[in-house]
């Protein structure tokens, strides 16, 4: 293999460098490239390193914009919320209140800081300039089902409705606080929430409103049955399951869909590096083919205080793809992967799971492209508790 077919010598030859971050302004110009790569393709995937960021996410936000004025982009699929009726869209749909208590309200750690609340405010900007091209904004998790626990147990009135409403307050806010709720209770226990749901299911028709949410937190349970033995086990059942929602939404409308969610669960094929399971994306890609456009996240290093997920610093990981970007001297950039030598592993740093600071991928085409920044600081927080480990804390915005 030549220099040029290398990974590296490929970025050195093909990425597009872009203005920082800052300097990226309302107009197409520099963004252009994107809606090149993207072409006909339906549904793209941003993706993330870390959660919690300020860079990424600012440059996400642009991204959005272009493809939502440019491109024709619709609808927006966001981890961690669930799918149906929430906050965020009630905003962006005129909804009275602001932005940040949208975010709160809906219960969704990760999009819980000032960066979400810039792009929320510009979608409910853009909907209210243009009635007849509006956007959406929806969910497609099984974390933080608390409040579907709820609405479903109200319409159909289980025998021990009061046991279960008092247990879902435990599943209000995202993975850890669901886990942990869902291991302290008796097997007995577990078995009534499971059955409860169960029975809803075969109660309601798929028209009803309230069956996606039922189906929700069946497969927000089966993955929490899993995990109790073993992360990883329920993480393979969440990217099934993020799927399965993101099918249903995307079959039964004809929008044009970005799905915003980490690099881990974008990535159109699994990774060789802990965890090994069929991510999202691996099922978009598998139903779609080249209508699913992968946007992996890269960077070149991060300076977190306080730190994420135990991560203070992270000056750059050999080999990466991250740091060949890096190389080039650019605050950001685009980097089409399409057409470099498929053959050879793609290794890209951050971290939000598994103990590597970085994910290595058996070839190219986990990815489609990728969007740099050179360097990652926190995202601006909207509760104080919201980069805590302690459940507990978090667990106590909601209440």
């Amino acid at each position: 293999m030549t220099d040029a077919e290398t990974l590296s010598g490929y970025i050195a030859q093909a990425a597009i460098k872009l203005p920082g971050v800052a300097e990226l302004g309302e107009t197409p110009g520099p963004l252009v490239a994107l809606s090149n790569m993207v072409g006909e393709a339906r549904i793209v995937a941003i993706g993330e390193s870390f959660h919690h960021t300020h860079e990424q996410l600012a440059l996400r936000e642009h991204l959005l914009r272009h493809l939502i004025t440019q491109v024709g982009f619709n609808a927006i699929l966001l981890e961690v919320l669930t799918p149906g009726p929430n906050p965020i869209e009630a905003f962006v749909r005129g909804g009275a209140g602001d932005a940040e208590s949208a975010l709160i309200a809906a219960g969704a750690r990760m999009w819980r800081n000032q960066e979400a609340a810039s792009l929320v405010r510009w979608v409910r900007t853009h909907n209210d300039a243009n009635a007849n091209a509006t956007v959406s904004v929806r969910g497609l998790d099984v974390l933080a089902v608390g409040p579907l626990m709820r609405a479903v147990s109200a319409q159909t009135r289980p025998a021990d409705m009061e046991r279960i409403e008092a247990w879902s307050y435990g599943f209000d806010v995202d993975g850890r606080s669901d886990q942990a709720s869902y291991n302290q209770l008796a097997e007995h226990e577990r078995a009534a929430l499971h059955r409860v749901y169960d029975e809803a299911l075969e109660t309601l028709t798929e028209s009803d409103a309230l069956y996606e949410a039922a189906l929700t937190v069946r497969n927000a349970l089966k993955m929490l049955q899993a995990g109790a033995s073993g992360w990883t086990k329920g993480f393979a059942l969440r990217d099934r399951a993020m799927a399965e929602a993101a099918i249903r939404f995307i079959d039964r409308t004809d929008a044009k869909v970005i799905v915003l969610s980490h690099n881990t669960h974008i990535a159109a094929r699994a990774s060789s590096t802990s965890p090994t399971h069929l991510p999202m994306g691996a099922f978009l890609r598998a139903r779609y083919g080249d209508n699913y456009f992968v946007l992996g996240a890269a960077f070149g290093r991060a300076m977190f205080d306080p730190p994420i997920y135990g991560v203070g610093a992270l000056d750059g990981e050999p080999n990466s793809a991250d740091q060949a970007i890096a190389a080039l001297g650019c605050h950001a950039a685009l980097v089409d992967l399409r057409e470099a030598s498929q053959a050879q592993p793609l290794r890209l740093q951050g971290v939000g799971i598994g103990p590597l600071p970085y994910m290595e991928y058996p070839a190219l085409n986990a990815f489609d492209a990728l969007a740099y920044v050179d360097v990652l600081t926190n995202a601006r927080q909207l509760v104080d508790t919201e980069l805590s480990l302690d459940a507990k804390a978090v667990d106590a915005t909601r209440r």
